[in-house]
């Protein structure tokens, strides 16, 4: 072995430090190809990356619709929850008043002592300072309430594209587009029970022909107390 050596690398020290530096070598030579990522891996590796990029791009598409539609349905709650709670003001106005809901121009304030929470005139999908969105068939103003014939069928309070305080009108300004998901308006009858109208007109057939909106389950009557 070391006559192979002297004769491949030389004798004295500098052949031991040429032979020293080829074995050096060839231990950097095997370790750095044993060190090489197998082709296998690095396609592995790219198809990994490729798939989370996929995902990131396509989660957001899918899950931002369902968020919206999960917002809009917790807006068209609400909404009925308010209308709900102003409805019962008005019955309860009316009972401490002879029996007559309030003056359709002053509605918001005569009733704002039997509404709890003030946010309840807002609709929450009217945003935060550009108004309110609820307004009272004026058709109603100082109207008996006990006088009235299906008043589960007569608006008291609704979706208004009148955003003011206190906005009145006989049951005109229901939005259109509809507010809640392009789809319904929300709308509180006499009796106080609450609903969504769908923007299909029709005619009412109740002894007197009426132009009304049809419901989800019925009709209803623009019309006062007879």
């Amino acid at each position: 072995m070391m006559l192979l050596t002297a004769r491949l690398y030389g004798n004295g020290s500098a052949g031991t430090i040429r032979w020293f530096l080829a074995i050096r070598y060839d231990t950097l030579a095997m370790s750095t190809q044993s060190r090489q990522t197998p082709a296998w891996l690095i396609i592995l590796l790219v198809i990994g990356g490729l798939c989370f990029l996929g995902m990131c791009v396509l989660l957001p598409a899918i899950l931002f619709p369902v968020f919206s539609q999960a917002r809009e349905a917790a807006r068209k709650s609400g909404c009925m929850s308010n209308l709900r709670q102003l409805a019962a003001a008005q019955v309860m106005y009316a009972n401490d008043y002879e029996g007559r809901f309030p003056v359709a121009s002053r509605w918001g304030d005569l009733t704002r002592p039997y509404v709890t929470n003030p946010q309840s005139y807002r609709c929450p999908s009217v945003p935060r300072g550009q108004g309110f969105g609820y307004a009272m068939n004026v058709r109603l103003s100082r109207q008996k309430a006990n006088a009235l014939q299906n008043p589960g069928h007569i608006p008291l309070l609704y979706d208004s594209s009148n955003l003011a305080w206190n906005a009145h009108d006989p049951f005109t300004s229901l939005p259109s587009p509809p507010r809640h998901a392009r789809e319904t308006n929300s709308v509180a009858f006499a009796d106080g029970h609450v609903q969504s109208v769908r923007p299909r007109w029709s005619c009412c057939r109740d002894g007197i022909s009426r132009r009304c909106t049809r419901l989800i389950t019925g009709c209803i009557t623009r019309g006062s107390a007879r």
